[in-house]
């Protein structure tokens, strides 16, 4: 990236630009990142019988090198980074990353997030197919939520604004598949139950943060 160039991260519709104390502590990030990568890299299952009838295995190295890499910027790297912007904006409180969320989680609870999420998938042609509403999901879980045996649930990022509200962020690789979805729309609505409140939540991949009622798309119909 050339210097003149200003690196600029979209948070509700606004322009923040990175101060250079958060560009230096960006680049050791990505760069950390990516040295521990190369240090501790071993290529799994190193027996491709197929493979190398096709390929080198300098290529089939370099390849599965490249998606492991993939796998290590999208998750701790863009955690990294999004706790950075957090943490150095003034209109959040508090900002922890990896947080963990305890409380009870009822039975009851439990059952109504896994029906939330089946019906969510059922096909369009389904009568018992639901729509998407997370106001209305989150209602209906905090009616069954008390109760239950102790639980525990990681948010990948934890937010209080300055309105003293709480904001839970799930943040996924680029373009995530329905399982993913599921599992971000399982983990938010079950912190949800775990704290008995209603909560804002977010889920984030790549560079695009979005709430979770205005997400679309093939794979993203279950939010």
């Amino acid at each position: 990236m050339q210097n003149s160039q200003k690196v600029y991260i979209i948070l509700k519709g606004d322009k923040m630009p990175f101060t250079k104390e958060q560009k230096s502590e960006a680049i050791a990030i990505i760069k950390n990142a990516i040295i521990e990568k190369i240090d501790k890299y071993r290529l799994v299952g190193d027996i491709k019988p197929f493979h190398e009838r096709l390929f080198s295995k300098k290529r089939i190295r370099e390849t599965s090198f490249f998606h492991s890499c993939s796998t290590t910027l999208g998750v701790t790297l863009f955690q990294n980074i999004a706790y950075l912007i957090s943490k150095g904006n003034r209109k959040f409180k508090n900002a922890e990353k990896q947080f963990k969320v305890s409380g009870e989680f009822s039975n009851k609870a439990k059952t109504l997030i896994e029906d939330i999420i089946y019906d969510l998938g059922r096909k369009k042609k389904d009568t018992k197919k639901r729509n998407p509403d997370i106001e209305k999901e989150i209602k209906a879980i905090l009616k069954v939520s008390r109760g239950g045996k102790e639980s525990t649930q990681i948010a990948d990022l934890f937010l209080t604004d300055d309105k003293n509200e709480e904001i839970y962020i799930e943040i996924k690789t680029t373009k995530p598949n329905k399982g993913e979805v599921e599992k971000a729309k399982r983990t938010l609505l079950k912190i949800v139950a775990l704290g008995n409140k209603p909560v804002k939540f977010l889920l984030v991949w790549r560079t695009i943060l979005m709430s979770l009622k205005i997400i679309h798309g093939p794979f993203l119909r279950i939010i």
